[in-house]
């Protein structure tokens, strides 16, 4: 009998083993999916840290010529000054009435009808009607 009691207990035992190695495969599964994890973040941060050393020297090859880039931009900026300014000049200019150059006299006749009665051009004050040649009414406000 004493046998059988030591295969039960080595069965027991067996058991136990077996559900340690488990546990054991388990922890073993977690950690390579978490190593895993690692790298693919470790990848990622050495593309990132590759993308800022390009930056990084880039940046260096343009600082010298930094300053020049910033000469430039004060003198386009104080040219689109000027040419404002100049803008703003041109355009009172060309909207100011006593501007002689603005407009042109047309050579030809006026054609707005002269009041027979008053011999002055038809204004908003004096209303002239002609039914025929000889006919003219003229009614004017003075």
């Amino acid at each position: 009998m004493l046998t059988g009691i030591q295969l039960i207990d080595r069965n027991d035992e067996l058991c136990i083993l077996y559900e340690k190695a488990n546990i054991q495969e388990q922890i073993l599964r977690n950690g390579q999916l978490q190593l895993n994890t690692r790298h693919q973040e470790l990848r990622v941060l050495e593309l990132e840290l590759g993308k800022y050393e390009w930056l990084y020297g880039v940046t260096t090859k343009l600082l010298p010529v930094l300053p020049k880039y910033k000469k430039e931009i004060d003198e386009l900026r104080s040219a689109l000054e000027e040419e404002k300014k100049r803008s703003d000049v041109l355009s009172d200019e060309l909207e100011s009435p006593s501007n002689e150059s603005r407009y042109r006299l047309l050579k030809g006749k006026d054609l707005t009808p002269v009041c027979p009665y008053t011999y002055a051009r038809a204004r908003a004050w004096c209303v002239c009607v002609c039914v025929h040649p000889c006919v003219c009414v003229c009614v004017c406000t003075a």
